[in-house]
């Protein structure tokens, strides 16, 4: 379910209408059975280029708080960071004390991983909510929602600015689509117009499995009219833009594979890809929300 207004106004509108700022509205995401997939908010935090996690509720108030979470990995190394729970009447009012999260005391909505209160029903570590925790747009969590039933509710305002966000040596970050439109890649576009098309890119995983997916690359000018035959994606055939792995102009300078444009590749509100970027410099620059009369 999807609906946009305007501030102040009751009239519901569609995102294709979209011609003003200040809009507010919610959106329902579906993650069932999902436990790879980057998930992020595609509204913000009225007045802030920020979501707040207790923005985000799901489908029916409840999710399994023992085996469903979002959670975070360390952009740098890969490895399991923190993890968010979300806590419903049920399962804290529970009398079971073999009943994760059992305890009286917690109030409904996100909490951090490291309290235990099944098992013994007193407490292990301090109850620490993340309700309040902001996080930046564009940026977001792994799902991991292996349940029936796993979708979220998100609310808050469309943020209708050319936002930067800077991935410099960021390897498995998540990217999201901030905005309550599908984009395609080929609207992100890199800070100056330039990645290093050998060792920079964004990268799919496999949403059940977690293996890596599709790699999309940027080719700028200079690469792609590079007269160095050892040079990736040396091709003057290619157009400026993303492309996708697969493709091998560099070494042979002839062409191994098939060339394919990433430009029309769609990302959904609220998904994204993977980043992998090493280098020193790797900042994307991504689309207003607005739609403009002339592109009704």
């Amino acid at each position: 379910m999807f609906a946009l207004a305007a501030a102040g106004a009751a009239a519901v509108i569609a995102i294709d209408a979209i011609v003003s700022a200040n809009i507010v509205g919610y959106m329902e995401k579906d993650n069932t059975g999902l436990a790879y997939a980057p998930v992020g908010a595609m509204f913000m935090t009225v007045g802030q280029q920020s979501f707040r996690l207790g923005d985000i509720v799901p489908e029916d108030g409840t999710l399994n708080a023992s085996t469903e979470y979002l959670q975070e990995f360390n952009p740098t190394t890969g490895a399991i960071g923190q993890k968010y729970y979300y806590v419903d009447e049920t399962t804290a009012r529970s009398p079971n004390p073999m009943r994760r999260w059992a305890d009286p005391t917690l109030a409904v909505g996100w909490w951090k991983e490291g309290y235990r209160s099944g098992f013994t029903n007193t407490g292990v570590g301090t109850a620490e909510s993340a309700n309040d925790l902001l996080f930046a747009a564009g940026s977001g969590f792994y799902s991991n929602f292996a349940g029936k039933k796993a979708k979220l509710n998100f609310k808050g305002e469309v943020l209708d600015v050319e936002l930067q966000i800077d991935l410099t040596g960021k390897a498995y970050a998540p990217v999201i689509n901030y905005l309550p439109r599908t984009i395609t890649l080929g609207e992100i576009v890199p800070e100056d117009g330039t990645l290093n098309a050998s060792t920079e890119y964004l990268q799919e995983f496999n949403p059940t499995t977690g293996a890596i997916g599709q790699k999309y690359y940027y080719v700028d000018e200079t690469t792609a009219r590079s007269t160095n035959p050892m040079r990736r994606w040396a091709d003057p055939t290619l157009a400026v833009g993303w492309w996708k792995e697969g493709y091998r102009s560099g070494f042979t300078n002839t062409g191994v594979g098939t060339a394919e444009s990433a430009d029309d590749v769609q990302i959904a509100p609220g998904a994204g890809l993977y980043s992998n970027f090493a280098g020193k410099k790797a900042k994307l620059n991504f689309p207003k929300a607005i739609v403009t009369a002339s592109q009704n």
